[in-house]
């Protein structure tokens, strides 16, 4: 480490921000792609569906919103 900054894993807070989806949406799958860098879910049955490829926890859940109704 060189300065005063420092570096913040975002993992657990990614990690954390997701549980709470699957919790608060039950049956969703919910994931961040570390590669893509962007956040996805998958539908539970019988709306199974792949839902995501989006930059924001927030617009992946309007989406689950949306399509969960």
């Amino acid at each position: 480490m060189t300065g005063d900054t420092v570096q913040i894993d975002a993992r657990p807070i990614r990690d954390a921000e997701i549980q709470r989806l699957e919790r608060q949406y039950p049956g969703v799958y919910a994931w961040y792609g570390h590669h893509t860098r962007q956040y996805w879910a998958l539908l539970p049955p019988p709306a199974t569906r792949l839902v995501g490829g989006v930059a924001s926890l927030p617009a992946l859940e309007a989406e689950l919103i949306r399509l969960l109704r």
